[in-house]
C-alpha cells in the first residue's frame, strides 16, 4: 500500500513538473513570433510581423479594442480577419511577383516620386489655407510629412525604409495595373445598354437612385437649394463629438446650445442681409463654411436623401422659389437655406449623362478584367499558407 502511495506522490509531483516546463515552453517571444512565416507565394515568405502590423491598421476599422482581443466570443472573428488579411497580403506578392516579371520593380527612383507625390498633397492642403498665404508652403510641408512620418512608423512599428519599400510597391503595383488595362474602353454599344438598363431600374425602383452611380431618373419631390453655414469651429464640432459618442447625449446637447448662442449674432445679421435682397451668392461666398457644396448648382434632395434632419425638415418647409428660411439649428452651425428650384420628373437623356456613364462602364470593365487576371495568377503561383500560426 505504501508503495502505491509513494508512486501516486511520483505521478503527481512529475506531472506537476511537467505542466511547470509546459507553461515555460510556451510563452512567446514576440520578436521571433514575428519573424514566423505564415505563407509563401512561390518561394517568397510572408511573415507574421507583416500581417500584425497590416492588422493593427485594420483593428480600428472593425472596432477591435484590447477588450475585445480578451474576449473569447470574439476568438472566431478575429481568427477570420487575419486570415482575410492574409489573403491580402498573398495577392498583393501575388500581383508584385507579376509586375517586377514586367519590370515594374520598386528602386530609389519610386520611392522619391512617391516621396514627391505626398508633397505636393500636403502642398495643396496648406494652399488653401488663406493664413498660409505668405509662408514658405514647401518648408512646412517637408515638416509636416517627416512629423507624420515619424509618428506613423512608430505606431506601426517599422523602420522609414521599410515605409518608402512598401509605399513604392503600391505604386509600383497600380502603375503595373494601368498598363494592363490601358487600352479598355467604353464602347458606344456599352453605354446605351448601361443607359437602356439602368433607366428601367431607377425608374422601377425609384429608392435605388440614391445609390446609383449615375441619376438617370428624376421622380416628383426633388428641390434644389443652397445654404450658408455659419459654422461651429472645428475644435468645438469635435468636443460635441466626443461628449456624444461618449454616451453623455445631455451634456452634448448643453454644449451645442451653449455653441449655438456663441455664434447666433452672426448668423442673424447675415439671416437680414439676405431677406433684405443683398445676393444670396455673394453671401455663401463670404460666410458660408460649407466647402461641401457647389455654388452653382447647391444641393439636389428629396425627403429620403440622407441629410441632417432639421435641414432637410426647414428646406421642405419653403413653400415657393426665392423663399429664404429663418435659422436652422443643427450640429454644423446655425444654416440660412434659399430654395431655387421645386424640379419635376425628368428623364435625363443619354447625351446629358454620356460622360459619366462612359468612365463608370470603363471603371466596370476594369475591374472586372483586373478581377480576371488576379485570379488567374493566383491560380499560376505556388502558395502555401500555414494559418495555425496566425
Amino acid at each position: 500500500m505504501n508503495r502505491v502511495k509513494k508512486l501516486g506522490l511520483m505521478i503527481c509531483i512529475i506531472s506537476l513538473f511537467i505542466s511547470a516546463v509546459g507553461c515555460d515552453a510556451v510563452k512567446i517571444d514576440p520578436e521571433k513570433d514575428r519573424q514566423r512565416v505564415v505563407a509563401k507565394v512561390d518561394g517568397d515568405e510572408i511573415l507574421k510581423g507583416e500581417l500584425l502590423d497590416l492588422y493593427d491598421q485594420y483593428k480600428p476599422i472593425y472596432g477591435i479594442t484590447d477588450d475585445v482581443e480578451e474576449d473569447s466570443e470574439y476568438e472566431d472573428t478575429i481568427k477570420q480577419i487575419k486570415e482575410a488579411l492574409l489573403d491580402q497580403l498573398i495577392r498583393e506578392n501575388v500581383i508584385y511577383n507579376k509586375a517586377v516579371e514586367a519590370g515594374f520593380e520598386v528602386d530609389d527612383e519610386v520611392k522619391a516620386e512617391v516621396r514627391r507625390q505626398m508633397l505636393e498633397y500636403i502642398e495643396e492642403n496648406l494652399k488653401l489655407d488663406e493664413e498660409n498665404k505668405d509662408k514658405d508652403i514647401e518648408s512646412i510641408a517637408e515638416e509636416q510629412l517627416e512629423k507624420q512620418l515619424g509618428e506613423y512608423i512608430e505606431q506601426i512599428g517599422i523602420t522609414e525604409e521599410e515605409f518608402w519599400e512598401r509605399e513604392g510597391k503600391y505604386e509600383q503595383i497600380n502603375r503595373f495595373m494601368d498598363e494592363k488595362l490601358k487600352d479598355i474602353e467604353a464602347t458606344d454599344e456599352d453605354i446605351q445598354e448601361y443607359y437602356d438598363e439602368q433607366l428601367e431600374e431607377q425608374k422601377e425602383n425609384p429608392e435605388s437612385i440614391e445609390m446609383a452611380a449615375v441619376q438617370l431618373y428624376r421622380p416628383e419631390g426633388y428641390i434644389r437649394v443652397k445654404h450658408i453655414l455659419i459654422g461651429l469651429s472645428e475644435s468645438d464640432r469635435k468636443e460635441y463629438e466626443n461628449l456624444l459618442y461618449g454616451g453623455d447625449e445631455e451634456g452634448a446637447d448643453e454644449f451645442l446650445q451653449e455653441k449655438l448662442v456663441e455664434i447666433e449674432p452672426e448668423a442673424k445679421d447675415v439671416l437680414e442681409r439676405a431677406k433684405t435682397g443683398e445676393s444670396f451668392e455673394a453671401l455663401v461666398e463670404e460666410y458660408s463654411d460649407d466647402p461641401g457644396m457647389d455654388i452653382e448648382e447647391g444641393y439636389t434632395l428629396n425627403e429620403d436623401t440622407s441629410f441632417v434632419e432639421s435641414f432637410k425638415e426647414a428646406a421642405f418647409s419653403l413653400e415657393k422659389e426665392g423663399d429664404i428660411s429663418e435659422l436652422v439649428p443643427s450640429n454644423f452651425g446655425y444654416h440660412i437655406i434659399k430654395l431655387y428650384e421645386i424640379l419635376p420628373e425628368k428623364d435625363f437623356t443619354l447625351d446629358e449623362t454620356r460622360d459619366i456613364i462612359k468612365i463608370v462602364v470603363e471603371d466596370e470593365k476594369r475591374n472586372k478584367k483586373w478581377t480576371t487576371l488576379v485570379e488567374e495568377w493566383e491560380d499560376e503561383a505556388n502558395i502555401k499558407k500555414y494559418e495555425k500560426r496566425l
